[in-house]
């Protein structure tokens, strides 16, 4: 696999493979440790609507962790699921 990132703001990292593109959500953290904290729930499909597996997507981050790592950046991966229920539920019943 050919891999190559371009880190285009503080919520976006392009990632190349071969002849197709794909966005890698995250954040820049201000204490820069780590630099870039990926959202893996971020990384669904290809730049043309194709879906990303799970074995994909694991692979894929993988490498650009090593990518980073190797242009001097330290990333990292959460691969936190947010609960959009358990959220509304909480929200709900703090307003009453």
């Amino acid at each position: 696999m050919s891999l190559d990132i371009t880190w285009v703001n503080r919520g976006l990292v392009i990632a190349r493979v071969n002849d197709r593109a794909l966005q890698v959500g995250g954040e820049w953290l201000l204490e820069h440790d780590p630099d870039f904290m990926i959202y893996a729930r971020s990384v669904t499909s290809w730049d043309d609507g194709t879906p990303i597996t799970e074995e994909e997507r694991a692979k894929i981050l993988d490498e650009v962790m090593d990518v980073a790592a190797e242009q001097g950046w330290k990333f990292e991966i959460s691969w936190e699921e947010f609960d959009i229920e358990g959220f509304l539920k909480r929200l709900h019943i703090e307003e009453d």
